[in-house]
């Protein structure tokens, strides 16, 4: 299997691939259930409970504005999700106007929390929508990712945009904040 080089990232991915009548998943791992019958588990490295530790853990923290533009690519089996953006505002590091986003799964992609029987969807980048994202530079040896990030925390970085606020769209994260004032957090970035 190819190293994976996440830079400084706060996720890291543990892939299984395994027959669908293996035993269940923790908390904080994601659950592909493709018609084959295989699934895919992806466990969290790092919980966030503040937006200083999700800045801290980025390379860039912006506003972006999702294209039409996505790829659904495998590699060794499992599924990533690349969506085209447009880059609006950067709020911290620097960033070209246009960057592309790589997620693990697809839209069909759900989370299960342990023991519950209930799922909640993936938090895959939807069209045409603006986002505040905490990014992470995107590196694989071998394969063309030129302007590809990953998004810091794997949904914890992900807040979607109402607005002058910011609204956090992973139900994992209960410790950050689920709303973000859009110019409260520009002054606190800049300090």
């Amino acid at each position: 299997m190819p190293v994976w080089n996440y830079r400084r990232s706060a996720v890291a991915l543990s892939l299984f691939i395994a027959a669908a009548a293996c035993a269940g998943t923790s908390t904080s791992e994601q659950v592909t259930r493709p018609a084959d019958g295989r699934y895919i588990e992806m466990s969290r490295e790092k919980t966030y409970t503040s937006l200083d530790q999700l800045t801290a853990d980025s390379d860039a923290v912006a506003r972006v504005k999702t294209t039409s533009k996505t790829a659904v690519v495998e590699v060794d089996n499992i599924p990533f999700t690349i969506t085209d953006v447009r880059v609006t505002e950067v709020l911290r590091g620097s960033l070209p106007d246009s960057i592309r986003i790589r997620q693990t799964g697809t839209s069909d992609t759900r989370y299960q929390d342990s023991g519950s029987s209930e799922t909640t969807r993936s938090p895959v980048l939807h069209s045409s929508t603006t986002y505040l994202l905490f990014l992470d530079r995107f590196n694989r040896p071998g394969e063309d990712v030129t302007n590809q990030y990953v998004i810091v925390g794997v949904a914890a970085g992900i807040f979607r945009e109402e607005g002058d606020q910011a609204l956090l769209q992973d139900n994992e994260s209960p410790n950050l904040p689920a709303t973000v004032s859009i110019p409260s957090l520009r002054s606190r970035i800049a300090g």
